[in-house]
């Protein structure tokens, strides 16, 4: 392994070819050539294309020495506010589709995952042909219930006047009502 604990006491001269990283009384001793050694990479919990609303998970993995790490999250090259932990969870929408990466940053540089391509399939024409299917069904019920009332009115005004007619008959006196 390139790092290695050197107590502080037995701290070698600084030179060009390492990075010497304190953390407490520890000195860790990286080699340039090795910094390249140390890997983080971007785990998710699904590969897949993701339909709205639906969730996923990130870790961001690495093999660095335990030092005092902390993490970033970026949406394609854009800092995440409020992540800083070392994995995150997001329910998906078309607007979390983009490139994801996560960068670990520590006292002995900053290491930085491949990108991972998150894409999110868009269920919006799914939810207007439903909404244009409910309009349709919902008019046609108005339309048939409304052919009822009126129906139902017509016969309703055809009995009063009938009933108006019947009435008109029986008052005594009317004269204008002799006719057979």
């Amino acid at each position: 392994m390139c790092a290695r604990d050197i107590p502080r006491e037995k701290m070698p001269s600084r030179r060009k070819t390492s990075l010497h990283c304190l953390l407490g009384t520890l000195l860790i001793d990286i080699p340039q050539n090795c910094i390249k050694e140390f890997q983080v990479h971007l785990n998710t919990s699904s590969s897949d294309v993701l339909q709205e609303g639906q969730e996923v998970s990130m870790q961001c993995a690495h093999d660095l020495p335990p030092l005092d790490l902390a993490f970033e999250w970026q949406k394609n090259g854009q800092t995440l506010a409020d992540q800083r932990e070392s994995s995150i969870a997001l329910r998906v929408f078309t607007s979390s589709r983009g490139r994801y990466r996560c960068v670990v940053r520590s006292p002995c540089g900053n290491l930085t995952s491949d990108h991972h391509q998150l894409d999110v399939s868009n269920s919006v024409t799914l939810i207007f042909v439903l909404c244009g299917v409910f309009a349709v069904v919902l008019m046609l019920c108005l339309g048939l219930a409304m052919k009822y009332k009126m129906k139902k009115d017509v016969g309703d005004q055809k009995r009063k006047r009938e009933q108006r007619a019947l009435n008109l008959h029986r008052i005594p006196g009317n004269a204008q009502l002799t006719h057979p």
